[in-house]
């Protein structure tokens, strides 16, 4: 078989591999470019299907069995020595695989190196040889510590995997996959700016204090990027000043649209009403990470995180290793993100939780330096606070 293929249509319209191979891979290279790493971008996904090139895959696409094929990528990747690519690629269905013991993991062990092993001793099916890829560094950073390398493997994952699934959709769709029918941040604002003018004119002691405090946010969102902080006491009006604040600051620093990082379902839901309220329903995602979508039959399954006002459970965002949760998460870079940081955390997951922070600050900060197409604004307000007074710092 001379030509092999990625997908059949329910039409019975065909995309061979390469055309596969080529639409995500240039994909994947501009979402990664955003933290500059088009280059790793590219490769995983110039080879993320390469398993499908075997007469096994090929029946599979007529009705025969389930066959394992992004092991072969992900072998190919390891024999370059580039486990990061490797594991993106091992995971892009199924989720992201532990990586393992390299000195007693077997074939049969579902970790990555398990895998490798696998392909190693042949038991994954044969499949064509293809055009030489050429060893691209590593992401900078990676190898400094176990932490930083599993946020740049889910950084390059989301790409993979968005790439992948806006190639294949495109072509299942004849072309027609669009990322719209929102409005832009510069009209949220101005909608935020109506319902909010009432408020301008307190009546009384607490709602001046209210006001003082979405005045200070709107002031502070004039500021180039950073990370900020927000302690205002329960009732205090965050929610509002906090979407004040981030419109305000995105539009100044250009940046794509916001992500709301929240602890509880309960409060996600409460947030996420405020917003499609004041900005309309069609400007506002409530993702519950460990949940699906539900999406309406016939609508653009991929639109779900690329909405101007992403609202999300924290945590399970950016811990889970499924693709369906880390679609987006390459796209960090490129919005304003607002983290909820409650009494009632767990020590521990709230410390790693603000070492992602950190991660985002100054690992990309660092990168942001020499490539200036990237944007970050990252705000972290707390929520539990006895001081009454409103404090905002750079």
């Amino acid at each position: 078989m001379n030509t092999y293929l990625a997908h059949i249509s329910t039409d019975g319209r065909e995309q061979t591999v390469q055309e596969h191979l080529q639409g995500t891979a240039c994909k994947s290279k501009l979402f990664a470019g955003a933290f500059g790493c088009a280059e790793q971008g590219e490769l995983i996904g110039a080879l993320h299907d390469i398993g499908k090139c075997s007469e096994e895959f090929q029946q599979r696409l007529r009705g025969g069995c389930v066959v394992d094929h992004s092991t072969a990528g992900a072998f190919e990747s390891a024999k370059l020595n580039l486990l990061w690519a490797a594991e993106c690629i091992a995971g892009h269905h199924g989720g992201l695989p532990d990586c393992g013991n390299l000195r007693i993991d077997r074939e049969d062990s579902p970790t990555l190196y398990g895998r490798i092993w696998k392909a190693k001793k042949g038991l994954i099916p044969p499949y064509r040889a293809f055009d030489a890829i050429n060893r691209v560094a590593d992401p900078a950073g990676f190898g400094r510590d176990r932490l930083t390398d599993s946020f740049i493997i889910r950084m390059l994952y989301s790409c993979l995997v968005d790439a992948d699934y806006l190639d294949t959709e495109s072509f299942m769709r004849y072309g027609a996959v669009s990322r719209s029918g929102y409005d832009d941040l510069g009209t949220l604002l101005i909608k935020l700016k109506k319902h909010i003018d009432p408020w301008l004119k307190p009546n009384n002691e607490l709602n001046k204090l209210r006001c003082n405090v979405l005045k200070a946010c709107i002031e502070e969102g004039q500021h180039e990027r950073g990370l900020f902080s927000l302690t205002v006491p329960t009732g205090g009006g965050k929610t509002v000043s906090s979407l004040a604040f981030a419109l305000e600051h995105a539009i100044k620093n250009g940046l794509d649209r916001l992500i709301y990082v929240i602890p509880y379902t309960s409060i996600i839901e409460q947030t996420a009403d405020v917003f499609r309220k004041i900005l309309g329903e069609n400007n506002v995602v409530e993702h519950h990470s460990g949940a699906a979508i539900e999406v309406p039959e016939g609508a653009d399954s991929l639109t779900k995180g690329n909405k101007p006002i992403y609202d999300q459970y924290a945590m399970m965002a950016l811990f889970n290793m499924t693709p369906d949760p880390l679609i987006g998460y390459h796209e960090l870079p490129q919005r304003g993100t607002e983290g909820r940081i409650d009494g009632g955390f767990i020590e521990k997951l709230t410390e790693r939780y603000e070492q992602y922070i950190a991660l985002l600050e100054h690992h990309f900060g660092d990168m942001y330096k020499k490539c200036r197409d990237i944007d970050r604004a990252l705000w972290v307000y707390g929520h539990l606070c006895k001081d009454k007074e409103k404090k905002c710092s750079n």
